[in-house]
């Protein structure tokens, strides 16, 4: 536990703590006094205050250099640079990875598998008249519509639409009226055929 500081402590530190330019743990120890201090110091604190506030109008506004957004760019760069782990991403190309035929029109191409959540991200296309049979998911489950539209489970979902099924929900079985694309989140499914 720390001792009380003295009132010519606390009057030191007072301008420093308006300004924000102590260390936390003189500003706590500043915070702590706050309820003991007197009425005088409590005024000191709020002029010092009053004044911080104001220098913001004081200070004639100056156009930084056309090279300063570059120059911390730059150094943004070089210090993002030097943290990232390359092994931290994955990249799929366009040509890269299989298409599997899932059912009949219905094909899927895995994007990456998550071992640890058991789920794997998916690419899925779905032709016109296909159908995707009922199914419940043992996990979350979540999907985004690149393209076309279907109906699941009543919900008319489109592109640009993104939708949650829960852990033990029921899909029943999908005709797709048009040409379908998802990407989806896909936990482990049991189809219910």
């Amino acid at each position: 536990m720390r001792k009380r500081l003295s009132t010519n402590e606390i009057l030191e530190v007072l301008a420093a703590y308006a300004l924000r330019a102590i260390s936390p743990d003189e500003a706590d120890d500043v915070e702590r006094e706050l309820a003991t201090m007197t009425s005088e110091e409590l005024n000191l604190l709020s002029d010092y205050e009053s004044v911080v506030g104001l220098l913001g109008y004081v200070v004639t506004p100056v156009e930084p250099p056309a090279s300063l957004e570059s120059t911390i760019m730059t150094k943004i760069s070089e210090e993002v640079s030097t943290v990232q782990d390359s092994s931290l991403f994955s990249f799929v190309g366009t040509e890269d990875g299989a298409w599997h035929k899932l059912f009949d029109g219905i094909s899927v191409k895995f994007l990456s598998e998550d071992l640890k959540n058991k789920t794997r991200t998916a690419l899925l296309d779905m032709k016109a008249g296909s159908v995707l049979p009922r199914h419940l998911h043992k996990g979350r489950e979540e999907v985004y519509c690149l393209e076309g539209y279907c109906t699941l489970n009543g919900q008319h979902v489109q592109k640009g639409d993104y939708l949650i099924a829960e852990s033990g929900s029921i899909h029943e079985a999908v005709v797709f009226e048009v040409d379908c694309r998802i990407i989806a989140v896909l936990p482990e499914i049991e189809f219910l055929v």
